[in-house]
């Protein structure tokens, strides 16, 4: 194929793709090469072009398709741009984001404190997040938010909630490699150690739901703290969040999310108010902004939601899950903080 059709050798193969970009000969050292000349220049595979054209190119900004790279664009504008100070975005993985290491501060006006050469292949029993961000003001500790981002509710894997949680305190078992004590000094080479016990670590899964009972379902397969449903427009310009807790903290880091005001982004916040565990998805179809309204049955033995006061969990006799503050639950009631 290199000397029939180089190009269409560079379009299958990217590893040719980048020895004939940067190279102006190539050079064959092969036994069984029988058919060359054991080399050619660069005018073999070079592709002549006409002259540029001036002409302008109108291009429908209206994308064909959106997918796990919008989530990623939405989480990151929403939480590292509009949050405010109380935020900070410690790794992010949209298009363009650096994902090359993992940034963190043990306090919000501390210095920042940089873990490099991430494991790329997760361990057993942890996964490697899309996105950490860091919530201070919400706890009593800064919270270590971690966010797995997947297009569809399916491709959501069970358990992955703990997975983020163990990733994160793995690698900060170890010191950090570099730190700096602001944006404006240069790094300097680190030793410094967190200790795991002046945090609180949640975790997310944020995804493009088809039904408002994906949320209940992604809740309870992932074992997550809060869910991020991110329903795009038809044309793709708006992006409607609905946040669902099923812990205390997640309910913390959800209240303070809802408060963000995306004015002029194409971006709105809907939270729920409370939940409550259901065994089976309701079957409920269509768009978020109109959720289940009502009791639904609950699980026996599972968690019950205090009526009362309208937030928090009361355990009963036999709980299904084995988390202290964690239950995986079913919408009741929503209230919405749209923009």
């Amino acid at each position: 194929m290199l000397r029939d059709n180089p190009a269409n050798l560079a379009q299958q193969n990217g590893l040719w793709e980048s020895i004939l970009a940067v190279s102006d000969a190539v050079l064959i050292d092969s036994a069984t090469d029988r058919v060359t000349k054991h080399g050619f220049l660069s005018s073999h595979w070079a592709i002549t072009s006409g002259p540029a054209s001036m002409e302008n190119i109108l291009v429908d900004p209206t994308p064909a398709s959106v997918g796990e790279h919008d989530v990623d664009t939405v989480l990151h504008i929403l939480l590292s741009r509009l949050a405010g100070d109380g935020v900070f975005e410690g790794m992010c993985n949209p298009p363009g984001g650096d994902w090359s290491g993992l940034s963190l501060r043990p306090s919000a006006e501390t210095t920042e404190l940089r873990w490099l050469s991430l494991p790329r292949v997760s361990g057993a029993g942890n996964k490697r997040p899309d996105h950490i961000f860091q919530f201070f003001g919400v706890a009593a500790q800064p919270v270590i938010l971690a966010v797995e981002s997947k297009e569809t509710a399916n491709s959501v894997e069970r358990g992955v909630g703990p997975a983020l949680n163990q990733y994160i305190e793995n690698l900060i078992a170890f010191p950090a490699s570099v730190e700096r004590a602001s944006v404006a000094v240069d790094w300097q080479a680190s030793g410094q150690k967190l200790d795991l016990a002046n945090f609180r670590f949640a975790t997310a899964v944020a995804f493009i739901p088809k039904s408002a009972a994906e949320l209940t379902s992604v809740l309870a397969k992932s074992q997550a703290d809060l869910v991020m449903a991110c329903e795009f427009g038809e044309d793709s310009r708006r992006c409607a969040i609905t946040l669902a807790s099923s812990s205390a903290l997640g309910k913390a880091v959800v209240d303070y999310i809802s408060q963000v005001e995306p004015k002029g982004y194409g971006v709105s916040v809907t939270r729920a108010q409370y939940f409550r565990y259901k065994d089976s998805c309701t079957g409920s179809t269509g768009p978020l902004s109109t959720l289940l309204t009502g009791e639904l049955p609950l699980a026996r033995n599972s968690l019950r939601a205090n009526k009362d006061s309208g937030t928090g969990w009361v355990r009963s006799r036999q709980p299904r899950f084995p988390s202290k503050d964690k239950a995986h639950l079913t919408p009741l009631r929503f209230r919405s903080s749209s923009w």
